[in-house]
């Protein structure tokens, strides 16, 4: 009963107070008597459009959920990880939970900027990784390999695959999507 809507109509219970009673109940709409049939026809169908969307976006939610988990499982089989990258704003990065635990790390553990990630690439690799970063921003997808520190010290081989999913409005990459493969 909790997807379907509620409309609540009375001629006793009127007050403000009431509303809100009803609301915070479960109800989705309130109306009070003496009721307009036309306004009730309308309320009823936009309620009933509302409900179909939720049940849309919930449909949509477990299809979502369901192709993630296949993504992450094809992740998991291939030692592989991606990532996102906004270029105008390195706060909004993410990188795959799994990219981090390749590397010894739990997720999270540190932030993906550019200054993170050749803070921790080997220092013969930083030209080549700095490189790959101003092509992907330049608009070219790139590959390289490169080594990376993991959490306990040792270097670790990475092929990363880089490619611009969004412009910004000048027409230059503003989001890139990669992959990190073993």
């Amino acid at each position: 009963t909790t997807d379907i809507p509620v409309l609540m109509c009375t001629g006793a219970m009127t007050s403000s107070e009431n509303l809100a009673t009803s609301l915070e109940a479960g109800a989705v709409d309130y109306i009070r008597k003496p009721i307009d049939e036309i306004e009730l026809l309308a309320r009823i169908n936009a309620m009933l459009k509302l409900s179909n969307s939720f049940k849309k976006v919930k449909e949509q939610t477990v299809q979502l959920e369901q192709q993630n988990e296949i993504l992450n499982l094809a992740f998991d089989a291939g030692k592989q990880a991606y990532y996102i990258s906004d270029i105008l704003n390195e706060e909004n990065n993410f990188f795959h939970p799994k990219g981090y635990k390749m590397l010894g790390y739990e997720p999270n553990e540190w932030p993906l900027t550019v200054k993170e990630l050749l803070s921790i690439t080997h220092p013969k690799d930083v030209e080549t990784v700095t490189k790959g970063i101003e092509s992907n921003i330049n608009g070219f997808p790139t590959d390289i390999e490169f080594r990376i520190k993991t959490k306990s010290g040792e270097w670790f081989w990475l092929m990363g695959r880089a490619k611009a999913v969004e412009l910004d409005e000048n027409g230059k990459p503003s989001v890139m999507i990669g992959i990190y493969q073993d």
